[in-house]
């Protein structure tokens, strides 16, 4: 099982310095978070990332969130993503998160799947000749696609193979995704995993910056994730904290600790 560290866990800090802390405390790859790309770009060639990646022995697992605005009149993003398309292919990392934005809520479902997949399909012709996939994030309580199965019908509707979802243990327990729900994406369609676990609160008044370290919460992390490694899910576990009351701690210090609480969320599954 390979783990990450996702750049929001250690948010006020550079690219360089997730870079130190996610190898130092073991982690086999780092998430990029979107502003930490943008601002290395501005001053270094791509190719400088992948040395230091590689020196770091860390793999790029992803790079996101971006913001796929299926129904604003916003190009600013999509432009942004054909220039980062490129340098994400440069430095090795196959993988965008995305998240869609929502529609206005008297638009019809069926207008706003089919939009959105309309959307999805653009972007995914973009990157597919680079060998990049798009994750499409489902987000609690989002009014298009809060779940797997919502993302998933946007993923058939755009029928391309650069498509697929990936599951946010946060956002799956505020959407109160059903287990049978996980059970239902295609193995080829599950590209990355966001685990962390939120203290007891009602799901509705959960915000990102409750979440705390996976494996010290209510989050029914063993039951989600021995259904995607029955269906032989191989890619990364990537620890996405928003709380600010670890950004005020060194990120050395916060990467250890995450890693190894991910480190008994782990070793829980093996001997179950």
């Amino acid at each position: 099982m390979r783990s990450a560290l996702n750049g929001a866990t250690t948010m006020p800090y550079s690219l360089i310095k997730d870079i130190e802390a996610a190898s130092g405390a073991g982690f086999d790859g780092l998430e990029i978070w979107r502003d930490k790309f943008r601002n290395f770009l501005q001053r270094e060639r791509p190719g400088l990332l992948k040395k230091r990646l590689d020196d770091a022995n860390l793999a790029p697992v992803a790079i996101g969130p971006l913001f796929m605005r299926c129904f604003s009149d916003d190009p600013e993003e999509f432009e942004q993503f054909q220039r980062w398309a490129p340098a994400a292919a440069e430095i090795g990392c196959d993988l965008f998160v995305v998240c869609l934005d929502e529609p206005p809520p008297d638009e019809d479902r069926k207008f706003a799947v089919t939009r959105a997949a309309q959307v999805a399909r653009k972007w995914a012709e973009v990157v597919a000749p680079m060998k990049i996939k798009l994750a499409i994030e489902p987000v609690g309580m989002h009014r298009l696609i809060p779940g797997p199965n919502e993302a998933m019908e946007i993923v058939r509707k755009a029928d391309h193979d650069s498509l697929g979802v990936m599951m946010d243990t946060f956002h799956y327990h505020k959407s109160s995704v059903t287990l049978g729900a996980i059970d239902s994406v295609p193995p080829d369609r599950m590209l990355l995993v966001h685990i962390s676990d939120v203290p007891d609160m009602e799901r509705g008044e959960l915000t990102d910056g409750h979440r705390i370290y996976p494996g010290a919460g209510v989050v029914s992390l063993q039951q989600m994730l021995e259904i995607i490694i029955k269906n032989r899910y191989k890619g990364f576990y990537s620890v996405e904290l928003f709380n600010e009351r670890l950004w005020h701690r060194p990120p050395e210090e916060v990467a250890k600790e995450a890693k190894a609480h991910l480190d008994k969320v782990f070793a829980a599954l093996q001997a179950g």
